[in-house]
């Protein structure tokens, strides 16, 4: 007998075997807020190991101590507890996260904001939220009452709004909405068995193949301390507010609040689909009291035929059950009852049995205590163990003689029965009769093989780790809570057991990676951190929540539902650098492929291998080299963002960068942009030396003045409109000196170019005709994708692509700001230099400022960077601007580990209003919100016409505008009239549309 065990006097302790058989409903994801702070499994089973007592006080403003008087109760010398399990916030809802209003949010139900805990349980197994709309996912919710509609008394309009948006049947049905599930969606209410109904219901619909997925739960909350009044007056409520299970001191229960969920999937599905295994439902069962002593009265001959059944389905030996998870609440009556109903049914065996209730820890949760004791169970199959339950001295006398192998541990216990596999049982029973059974077993190890066994490790490198979250907001609070977990793994000191090295479920950096860039959702709020060790990203993730910048990370605002295209910016000459690319060659095969394929087209124009002065990093001289190099590298580039999933809706060249971006736009062949890059940079070597290039912070009106005021005007061109204020001239190398000369003098910034030719100027017309003659041959086409020209008038007119343009190309004025300005009043925002080294992100940024939408301008590679740490960066960054990132490519496969969940952006929502009754209304500062106003809103808070904007995630982005229209909303709607007829004006449609 352990010592750390209290059993029976006669029990023995022996090894059967059993036996176990494939299928049943796999547990594949659990989601949880509990008292105690408890957000996790994770942090649930921690608790549970420390053996945390969470009975306590109420949370400050839950309640007022007048609310707690009874005058009935107080004459017979009754008190109604003051503690219990309690949420330490219950107002706090992200609603705009989950395309809320603000005024919903307020009015609605606590309890079915619901919504957060099912998100976070689909992220727990693997399945972001966001990828199942439109699936027969099945929502099941038990759900007892609501307390909330009691702060609405003397609230006509809020009480309104609610009817609807808080009945119990919404509780589920606002999951299925918001998310787009398709699958049965049922509210549950049998009382204190509701969530194991739920799962037993939920089991049922996937068998029956109604749904492939569901989530199954319940949620309960104390918002008045009405029903604790009424359970005092019943006799049933503990004066100690804590649960002593099976234990002599057993004089009712006390309650708690919380919220859980479990995601299930058929087992074959499952492993199908290579999803984490948790553990497997083998049998549920469901039945009724019937007729007993009394409603509330339970019934052993049904407990005991609930729990038979649920073995029956399971095929399972209850000798080789090592845990009877039970009801367990604590009372005189119910607990001898369940004891001898579960000894019938698990009793006989050699090898000991532990009994255990987690209501010990955290109160009777009510509606969500069966499905509490669910996660509890699957948690104890997992690490084998099985946690005390408190306030247990002695047996219970009215059960002390029963034979039973039953013991309840009292310090954490190993699993005290040897089998072929863990096996276990949940108990669960309502006060109006309806009982729930559920036969769990560990999860099959071929499940796990399969897992392990289908690992693949990827490119290698350096690792991407996004982190997601509510909003930009609370991304610090994110990458605390997930640096505080990395090194809580690593760090001996905070493990139970500190020999054991790195905690196992805290994971590799890769497949922490893995599993936030592919099996969880991605949020609003993202943070990307690229690190090739863990120290590395937890000093990121630090570094980043202190506000400190960091080469490694990057930040930004996105939503899911509204996925971002991006427009390729094609630089012109200037972003060579010895050694770009060399590393590139070696370790991304799409870019290598891509040069190996340039390489010979331009050797046979040029007579040199673009591949050879790339491994030998060598520095390149000569435009004749440098632009069929950088050609190449722009196309190499081009095709790695392809080959990570990111794709352009439209391109722009700058002056030579305009080749590559036809050839990517596909307008032109790979071995036809050759052709022009190539004989267009072999000609400029003639013009070589006696040409120059500046820059002036003067727009072009000013400096076209100042070239015919100087008389420069024959020699030098308005080169480039590069950025609003901004532009480059080039022509004669004497007149480019003079004029830097003269604009220094009068204080305006201007510098000169690194290069020794000037295009775009008069001193290429010589090159003209015969660079037309040498690119008569080319075959364009049409451009498979939006091509926004620098070189014509009109920055969205498809141009011919012939020799022509190319000769206008080399000679015109690049008008790279209009083409910017067309491409962002097309609606793009997000830009991506497609170079080795950005040389116009500054100038993208610059043109782009000051409009409705702030641009996201993001380079490739950086000068002298890691080739591929600088491209995952990158890639970072426009996954976290929103632009859909193929992360398979990175990590086609991994361990999905138990990464905290998503850090919301809880604000509060909540009606102010008093609880009804003789005692409320004195209590100083406890008074009701005006009417139609919580404590989510205000009336500053409320734009105006069209109202408050909300954006519905789920599918296609939904966008609402909300708001009263009517002369007493808007006072000056009673100005127009039409025929004597308050009419809202035809500029109001034109604003609202705007």
């Amino acid at each position: 007998m352990s010592e750390h065990a209290a059993t029976r006097p006669g029990e023995q302790s022996a090894f059967a075997a059993g036996a176990t058989e494939d299928g049943g409903i796999a547990v594949i994801g659990m989601g949880c807020r509990l008292p105690g702070g408890v957000d996790s499994p994770a942090s649930l089973w921690q608790l549970l190991v420390d053996r945390r007592d969470t009975i306590g006080e109420p949370p400050p403003g839950r309640w007022v101590a007048e609310e707690y008087l009874d005058p009935t109760l107080a004459a017979r010398g009754w008190s109604v507890p003051r503690q219990a399990g309690y949420l330490a916030d219950i107002a706090g809802f992200d609603a705009d996260f989950f395309g809320v209003s603000r005024r919903e949010a307020d009015v609605l139900d606590p309890q079915h904001r619901l919504l957060e805990v099912a998100w976070e349980a689909f992220d727990h197994a693997g399945l972001p939220a966001q990828r199942l709309a439109d699936t027969p996912t099945g929502v099941f919710i038990g759900l007892n009452s609501s307390d909330y509609a009691e702060r609405f008394v003397g609230l006509p309009e809020e009480l309104e709004g609610s009817l609807l948006v808080n009945g119990p049947c919404v509780a589920s049905g606002r999951i299925a909405y918001l998310l787009g599930l398709n699958g049965p969606c049922m509210t549950v209410d049998t009382a204190c068995s509701s969530s194991l109904v739920d799962v037993h219901l939920a089991c049922r619909s996937l068998a029956g193949g109604e749904c492939d997925v569901a989530i199954a739960g319940g949620v309960a909350m104390m918002l008045s301390p009405r029903a604790s009044k009424s359970m005092v007056r019943m006799n049933m409520l503990s004066p100690t507010s804590r649960c002593h299970a099976f234990d002599a001191a057993a004089d009712g229960f006390g309650r708690g609040e919380g919220a859980g969920l479990v995601v299930l999937k058929r087992l074959a599905d499952a492993r199908r689909d290579g999803d984490r295994v948790l553990a497997v439902i083998r049998g549920t069962a469901v039945n009724q009291d019937g007729r007993t002593d009394g409603l509330s009265v339970p019934s052993e001959p049904a407990q005991y035929a609930v729990a038979q059944a649920a073995l029956s389905r399971a095929g399972v030996d209850p000798a080789d059950v090592g845990l009877v998870e039970a009801h367990g609440t604590g009372t005189p009556v119910g607990d001898p009852i369940e004891f001898k109903a579960l000894s019938r049914a698990y009793g006989a065996g050699t090898q000991r049995c532990a009994l255990g209730s987690v209501k010990t820890n955290l109160g009777h949760l009510e509606p969500v205590s069966g499905v509490t004791s669910l996660i509890k169970t699957v948690l104890c199959l997992q690490h084998a163990q099985i946690p005390a339950n408190l306030h247990f001295h002695e047996w219970n006398p009215a059960i002390a003689d029963v034979p039973s192998r039953f013991f309840v541990p009292t310090a954490l216990v190993d699993w005290p029965v040897r089998a072929p596999a863990r096996v276990a049982a949940v108990s669960s029973f309502g006060f109006s009769g309806t009982n729930a059974h559920a036969v769990v077993a560990q999860a099959p190890q071929a499940a796990a093989d399969e897992q392990a066994t289908g690992i693949v490790s990827g490119p290698g490198g350096p690792d991407v780790v996004l982190v997601p979250a509510g909003s930009a907001e609370v991304l610090p609070a994110a990458a605390t809570r997930l640096a505080d977990w990395l090194a809580a793994g690593a760090d001996p000191a905070t493990r139970a057991d500190p020999a054991a090295g790195a905690d196992p479920a805290i994971g590799a950096v890769r497949d922490v990676a893995y599993t936030l860039a592919r099996r969880r959702s991605t949020g609003r709020g993202r943070l990307g951190v690229v690190a090739s060790s863990r120290e590395e990203l937890v000093a990121g993730l630090r570094a980043f929540a202190a506000g400190r910048p960091a080469p490694n990370v990057v930040t930004g605002t996105a939503i899911a539902s509204a996925p971002r295209d991006t427009v390729w910016v094609f630089s012109g000459q200037g972003s060579q650098w010895p050694g770009m690319g060399r590393d590139l060659l070696v370790v991304e095969p799409a870019f290598a492929a891509t040069i190996a394929e340039v390489d010979p087209l331009i050797r046979a124009e040029t007579g040199f291998s673009v591949l050879a002065a790339l491994r030998a990093g060598e520095e390149l001289v000569g435009c004749d080299r440098i632009q069929p190099v950088l050609f190449a590298m722009q196309l190499g580039l081009a095709a790695l963002w392809r080959a990570h999933g990111v794709r352009p809706a439209a391109v722009i060249g700058h002056s030579m960068g305009e080749v590559a971006a036809a050839v990517v736009a596909g307008a032109l062949s790979v071995a036809d942009g050759a052709r022009v890059i190539c004989r267009r940079s072999r000609l400029l070597t003639r013009i070589a030396g006696t040409g120059a290039m500046a820059t002036v912070e003067l727009d072009r009106q000013t400096v076209e003045a100042d070239l015919a005021e100087s008389g420069a005007d024959r020699e030098v061109s308005v080169a480039v409109l590069a950025a609003p204020g901004s532009t480059v001239v080039a022509g004669a190398a004497d007149r480019i000196g003079e004029l830097l000369a003269h604009w220094t003098a009068r204080g305006i910034p201007a510098h000169p170019v690194a290069v020794d030719v000037a295009s775009h100027s008069p001193q290429v017309d010589p090159l003209l005709d015969e660079l037309a003659t040498q690119l008569a041959g080319l075959s364009p086409r049409r451009p498979e994708i939006g091509f926004y020209s620098t070189v014509g008038d009109s920055p969205r007119t498809p141009p011919a692509f012939d020799a022509a343009y190319w000769s206008a190309n080399l000679r015109r004025t690049v008008r790279f700001t209009d083409a910017l300005a067309a491409a962002a009043a097309d609606g793009h925002r997000v830009f991506v230099e497609i170079s080795p080294n950005p040389v116009v992100t500054r100038s993208i940024a610059d043109s782009l400022a000051g409009g409705s939408r702030t641009p996201v301008v993001l380079p490739t590679l950086r000068r002298d960077g890691d080739g591929r740490a600088q491209f995952r960066i990158s890639l970072a960054a426009a996954h976290c601007a929103g632009v859909p990132v193929d992360w398979a490519v990175l990590y086609p496969g991994g361990t999905l580990v138990d990464v905290p969940p998503l850090v919301l952006d809880r604000r509060r929502h909540w009606i102010d209003a008093p609880l009804p009754g003789p005692c409320t209304s004195a209590v100083p500062g406890h008074r009701a919100a005006p009417a139609g106003r919580g404590t989510g809103s205000s009336a500053a808070d409320v734009p105006p016409l069209p109202g408050p904007h909300t954006e519905v995630p789920g599918g296609a982005l939904r966008h609402l505008w909300r708001s009263d229209v009517g002369t007493a909303a808007v006072p000056w709607l009673a100005d127009h009239r039409v025929h004597g007829r308050v009419v809202l004006p035809g500029a109001a449609y034109c604003a609202f549309a705007l």
